[in-house]
């Protein structure tokens, strides 16, 4: 009986370690998507926040083209983005280093998916629209963001997701409300949005091959 014990406590050691390092590198594997994704998305945003190509950009082709207000959408899409970003990278590597106490970190796996969710929106939207607007060549980086983000989520919910029920429902609540949000978007671009040809002689400034 002895002896069944302790090989049942050594198989559970063993199963033990291997869940600890399963969850490691799914820890740091979505680290280094998460980082990826912040990273542009934060820098991303203070670019478009401040670029002349920007304002052109967001005012005259892709306001038009997608049927909403351009400054506004710049400011909502760039603040988002800074806001997403920075949120995504101090939430992960905060975590990851156990700089937050345990409730904290729960908050923090929540509200990670969250922003892994609203930043793979924007990318596939951006996507879908240069893809009229411009071709696939200009789609393409934004169509790759959008699998690295959906790469992290789906790792983050399966592997590193909250434990709590409330925490686990707040991200699940508030990730619906951002692809509801996309959704919107995409029913606001098919009733008042604009055909490509109405923004091609915009998309075709000089000034669009600036930064």
């Amino acid at each position: 009986a002895q002896a069944v014990l302790t090989q049942a406590a050594v198989a559970a050691s063993e199963a033990s370690g291997v869940v600890w390092i399963a969850m490691s590198l799914a820890v740091w594997f979505s680290v280094a998507l998460g980082t990826i994704v912040g990273f542009v998305h934060a820098c991303g945003g203070l670019l478009r926040l401040s670029s002349a190509k920007s304002s052109h950009a967001f005012t005259n082709v892709y306001g038009k083209f997608l049927g909403c207000p351009g400054k506004p959408l710049q400011v909502i899409i760039a603040v988002g983005e800074i806001i997403g970003g920075i949120g995504l990278l101090v939430g992960i590597w905060a975590d990851a280093l156990n700089g937050f106490d345990e409730q904290m970190s729960d908050i923090s796996k929540a509200l990670v998916i969250v922003f892994g969710v609203a930043m793979m929106n924007v990318e596939m939207v951006a996507s879908f629209m240069h893809t009229y607007i411009d071709g696939c060549g200009k789609a393409a980086f934004p169509g790759v963001l959008a699998f690295i983000s959906l790469t992290f989520v789906l790792v983050r919910v399966f592997g590193v997701e909250p434990s709590t029920w409330a925490n686990q429902l707040l991200a699940t609540g508030l990730s619906a409300i951002m692809i509801i949000i996309t959704g919107i978007t995409m029913i606001i671009n098919h009733v008042a949005g604009n055909h490509e040809s109405v923004v091609k002689e915009a998309n075709e400034d000089p000034i669009m091959n600036g930064c």
